[in-house]
């Protein structure tokens, strides 16, 4: 008779154990998925960052002004689905700094880029 009462009071234990295990999942899973959202942002943001700055780089080698660059740029970001946070000039350079916001609770991530030219290019 004490045989089955022990196994009466072990009864359920699985149950528990199973509960432990599906909720230490759903949460490692839930980590994982923001991690991926705020990888996903912060590409985002350095693909516009990057084409941006390119394509207003273009401009400035062609000799428009600045302003015309910047605005080629900010055209590229938002094309780009992000927000364009700074565009400067520096020497021949055109630096673009880009952010998105991933949502979902997380910080906005920015980037920046840089594009300008890269000297002559000499044949043989």
């Amino acid at each position: 008779m004490p045989r089955r009462a022990a196994v009466e009071r072990e009864r359920g234990q699985v149950t528990v154990l199973a509960i432990a295990v599906i909720l230490c999942t759903v949460t490692a899973a839930g980590a994982a998925g923001l991690v991926t959202v705020a990888a996903v942002a912060r590409h985002q943001a350095a693909g516009a960052a990057d084409l941006a700055a390119l394509a207003g780089a273009a401009d400035l080698a062609v000799g428009l002004p600045p302003a015309v660059a910047c605005a080629t740029a900010a055209r590229f970001v938002q094309a780009n689905a992000a927000v364009l946070v700074g565009c400067t000039v520096s020497g021949s350079d055109l630096v673009v700094h880009a952010a998105t916001n991933p949502g979902i609770g997380l910080p906005t991530v920015t980037s920046a880029a840089r594009a300008g030219p890269t000297g002559q290019i000499r044949d043989g």
